[in-house]
């Protein structure tokens, strides 16, 4: 089956004739002569069945490629003019397809912006354009889908964007303010190699118009020792960290050294251990906890998501990116029997002068002075503040009790860390009803908080989120809701 062309091609003829540009499991790219032309002949590689029946309702990969090429084009987005068509079939179904445009002379983005001898505001220039083309896409409700740096090859006339085959086309102005950011997001934040300077991946955020959180400052933070090299455990080690202080850890079994770990209290579904070890050159205090496997099938979950301990790190990275404070995690450690994580353990930094919320609270209620009341009002603020800026940056807590927040006096501002971060999400926006459960597990708190207390954290909350006031009476009302069932169920489980 072809479009906007003959159908005497020997497609399997021409691409053998070609110099081979890409070859991978999803594609492969020649560079080839066709009718006098310089063209690049896009192969879509057979992906499995379930592929080949989804391509039934929306059409192949090159047939989408094709039609989207010509509807940029039409509002003015410069791609490479899609020539042809080809599709391969097999009883009816498209097996493989082929996608024909011209060759364009130029460099892709992703190696562009690696080059050292292109001036700051000649890139700034290109991104600049870039940011033009996603405006016109949001503009007739289109996002690409797939916006990564390698997908735009900057030509001697400015930027030209390819690969067109997850294009969609929206209906709702939600919709295409959503896959607008998710376009903007996936450019910025995959321009993260350690070879590109922080003042360039800066330039580029700022011409893009990008103002969320860069992931730069932790990409390279951590190196990976693998299994072979240590007792069979992979570890992802932070810069800095003592290697052999890591690998010990593990060595005979976790934690197996009794004069060197000091067991620590902890919940039945973790061990945890605390010694000293060395950390850019200084003895610190280190926590290590290795995560439990709750039951069967938790243990099963781990062939569809990664580890508890690993979920832990990657929920702590996301936090330390967004500007909140956690315990800086030091080591992630894992052990696998075939595609099966049996063993998972999170290495993380001490908090020197630091003391449990509980504690705090407790503390300051029994002394029950008027400086302490001043001090209680002060750190109910704070939290409002903190956990509002959590909010706020899209980020969910799965476990937000006043037991996971521990308290550093920081030349007197309280700064507020949170541990146990292993069902913390990232969310564009953090769905209502979650924000309820976080703040229902704050205000299962009850020693020694008033409601005129609740009102100061409200509002230094809110001073955060910036919600009406119809959503924070709603807010209000959902949460003391929830909370006086809770009690409730408390209450019959203690007496």
């Amino acid at each position: 089956c072809m479009a906007a062309a003959g159908r005497d091609i020997d497609i399997d003829k021409l691409m053998a004739s070609g110099q081979v540009i890409k070859d991978d499991i999803a594609t492969t790219v020649v560079r080839t002569m066709w009718s006098g032309r310089d063209v690049v002949i896009k192969r879509y590689n057979y992906r499995g069945f379930l592929r080949v029946i989804a391509d039934l309702v929306r059409g192949s990969r090159a047939k989408r490629a094709w039609r989207k090429g010509q509807l940029l084009r039409r509002i003015g987005v410069a791609t490479p003019e899609p020539l042809a068509f080809i599709e391969t079939k097999r009883f009816g179904f498209v097996r493989e397809s082929f996608l024909i445009t011209p060759y364009i002379e130029g460099t892709n983005f992703h190696y562009y912006i690696r080059n050292e001898n292109n001036h700051a505001g000649q890139t700034q220039r290109i991104v600049e354009k870039i940011k033009n083309m996603f405006e016109i896409l949001a503009l007739h409700k289109i996002s690409h889908g797939d916006t990564k740096p390698t997908n735009f090859l900057v030509a001697a006339d400015g930027p030209v964007i390819t690969d067109l085959d997850s294009m969609k086309i929206h209906w709702t102005a939600s919709i295409v303010k959503g896959g607008a950011k998710k376009d903007l997001d996936k450019f910025v934040t995959r321009i993260n190699s350690s070879d590109i300077s922080d003042e360039m991946k800066q330039i580029c955020a700022s011409a893009c118009g990008y103002s969320g959180q860069l992931p730069y400052q932790f990409a390279n933070d951590y190196f990976k020792i693998p299994a072979v090299r240590n007792n069979g455990w992979d570890t992802l080690i932070r810069q800095g960290f003592n290697q052999e202080d890591a690998k010990t850890i593990t060595t005979g079994g976790v934690c197996r050294d009794e004069n060197r770990y000091v067991r620590f209290r902890s919940s039945k579904m973790a061990r945890v251990w605390t010694a000293t070890a060395g950390f850019k050159g200084k003895k610190i205090r280190i926590y290590i906890k290795e995560h439990l496997h709750r039951s069967t099938i938790d243990f099963i979950k781990h062939l569809f998501r990664d580890s508890r301990a690993r979920r832990a790190f990657s929920a702590s990275i996301i936090l330390r990116r967004n500007g909140l404070d956690c315990p800086e995690p030091l080591a992630l450690l894992e052990k696998r029997f075939g595609p099966f994580c049996i063993k998972g353990v999170l290495v993380t930094a001490g908090i020197a002068s630091s003391l449990k919320f509980n504690t705090v609270f407790r503390k300051l209620v029994t002394e029950d002075t008027h400086l302490t009341e001043l001090e209680k009002r002060a750190i109910l603020c704070q939290l409002g503040e903190y956990v509002g800026k959590m909010h706020k940056a899209g980020i969910f807590h799965g476990d937000l009790r006043t037991g996971n927040i521990i308290l550093q006096s920081d030349l007197g501002k309280m700064r507020f860390y949170l541990v146990d971060n292993e069902r913390t999400r990232k969310f564009d926006a953090v769905p209502e009803q979650l924000v309820v459960k976080n703040l229902v597990q704050l205000n299962m708190f009850r020693l020694g908080i008033t409601n005129t207390d609740r009102m100061r954290f409200l509002k230094a909350y809110n001073e955060q989120m910036q919600l009406t006031d119809d959503e924070i009476r709603r807010l209000c009302k959902s949460v003391i809701h929830k909370t006086s069932k809770r009690l409730k169920i408390r209450a019959v489980h203690s007496s």
